[in-house]
């Protein structure tokens, strides 16, 4: 489904009027971060995480994460995992992104899902070109833990068709598909945010 319209894809410009964005763009950073994320793909993977229907064209990439862990949100704690994405080239699809908590055996201890920034910035008007030199953008997901954090925890990240159920095909940086489609970060705490651990 990630092509253009039949007529062909909408201008910038028109994207941009869409009433589910929301004006202030303090969600689109420059390149490079002003501070590197604490899960950074370069060192988790030798690269970014890249997706796509194809490994020689990928539509966006995972750049890294930060993860803060808020023992008093919910019945159980939560994590807060902001993720930094890119677009590589015009996107025609609205993914959602799923960021799963799991433990080292793989079971899920917590999940979220949504498209990007509650879905007021959907993937299909991502601006692979930029905006005032901003690319990067910086997305924050609440993920409420089923219990306390889990030993070995780890998270799992992703993008998915709402409509078909079927995740978009992940790679790392050498263009080898990732297993599941997915980004698996172990969560270590010495790298969680100052207000976390």
């Amino acid at each position: 489904r990630d092509r253009p319209p039949p007529a062909g894809a909408l201008p910038t410009a028109a994207l941009w009027a869409a009433p589910r964005l929301t004006s202030a763009r303090s969600w689109l950073l420059a390149e490079p971060l002003a501070e590197p994320p604490a899960y950074s793909m370069a060192a988790e993977l030798g690269g970014s995480a890249q997706f796509g229907s194809e490994a020689r064209a990928p539509a966006a990439e995972l750049l890294g994460a930060d993860v803060e862990w808020l023992p008093e949100q919910g019945a159980h704690g939560a994590l807060r995992v902001t993720h930094y994405w890119r677009a590589l080239r015009p996107i025609y699809t609205p993914y959602t992104v799923f960021v799963h908590l799991l433990d080292g055996a793989g079971q899920t201890h917590g999940q979220w899902d949504s498209e990007p920034l509650a879905g007021t910035y959907p993937t299909d008007v991502w601006p692979a070109e930029g905006v005032d030199g901003r690319r990067i953008i910086r997305d924050s997901t609440l993920v409420p833990a089923y219990g306390a954090l889990p030993p070995d925890a780890q998270l799992a990240l992703g993008l998915y068709d709402v409509a078909t159920r079927t995740r978009l095909p992940a790679y790392d940086a050498e263009g080898a598909r990732l297993p599941d489609d997915r980004v698996l970060i172990k969560v270590d705490e010495g790298r969680m945010t100052e207000d976390g651990f």
